[in-house]
């Protein structure tokens, strides 16, 4: 979400990235569509805006990184040796991206100026034994700090949370209050491995980084309902703060303790929070 509650959406199904204003009329896309031409993509799975206005989207399926102008016109394109997945982007031209399996969890680039071929820096991020077999349970979402110095991993299964400067060095490392259990990997074929159905349990979805904040989205089913939780943490040191509960009507897109978005049927719903921070919403 930007300053003025506009928002960016990556509609998958439409290989693009969307910008709506904060009343919900569509202001610009990113991207031209399926395929693997200039600014075209086969499979977006992540994306992020960084502090010049530029839109940054992952093409897992292509292996690449494309960048927008502000006012949607293609920039340049980078290219990968492996699958792009979640991304921060630094103040210092560099990306991070998950990586796995690998037996640490980031890889550090430096982007050419111009765009092409990137050159890997370094690995990092090693958070539990063998993490090179259960790497894949370490999936995850990054968010990056305002002042793009630093960024902070949240993960799917298990409850873990983590910061990193940009150097690849670990800020902090804890557990979050949802309490899953990290879940068993097994081997799929030859060298294939997939988190045992026992363990299939997506909690934290999302993550959203401000000077005074860090938001974490949390779901759970309670019947036919989904109910979400949004977890508030200092992005000094991890500690928990608090958290709010809502009852969303469908899959939770962004949240503040003010705001939140949700996708429902092809369309985003904006809702606004009644009351003060820490209560149920």
């Amino acid at each position: 979400m930007q300053p003025d509650k506009s928002i960016f959406v990556l509609d998958a199904g439409d290989h693009k990235v969307k910008w709506f204003s904060g009343e919900g009329t569509l202001i610009k896309s990113y991207g031209n569509g399926k395929g693997r031409g200039p600014g075209e993509f086969l499979k977006p799975v992540n994306f992020m805006v960084d502090s010049l206005g530029s839109v940054w989207v992952a093409d897992t399926s292509d292996r690449k990184l494309v960048r927008f102008h502000a006012d949607g016109t293609l920039a340049e394109s980078y290219f990968f040796e492996d699958d792009p997945r979640a991304i921060a982007m630094t103040s210092r031209g560099r990306l991070a991206s998950l990586s796995f399996p690998d037996s640490a969890l980031f890889k550090l680039y430096d982007l050419p100026e111009g765009g092409g071929e990137v050159s890997e820096i370094k690995k990092f991020g090693v958070l539990v034994e063998d993490q090179f077999f259960s790497s894949i349970a370490l999936a995850g979402t990054l968010g990056v700090s305002p002042d793009e110095d630093y960024f902070v991993y949240v993960g799917l299964y298990g409850g873990r949370m983590a910061s990193f400067s940009l150097d690849g060095n670990l800020r902090f490392y804890v557990e979050t209050i949802d309490g899953a259990p990290f879940p068993p990997v097994v081997k799929a074929e030859k060298d294939a491995y997939k988190i045992s159905r026992r363990g299939k349990k997506v909690s934290q979805v999302l993550a959203t980084i401000t000077r005074e904040d860090i938001y974490i989205v949390r779901t759970r089913w309670s019947g036919p309902d989904l109910e979400a939780f949004l977890d508030v943490y200092d992005p000094a040191d991890g500690r928990y703060r608090y958290s709010i509960r809502y009852e969303l009507p469908c899959k939770p897109l962004l949240l503040t303790d003010a705001l939140f978005f949700a996708s429902c049927d092809g369309y985003v719903q904006k809702w606004r929070r009644i009351g003060p921070p820490g209560e149920e919403a």
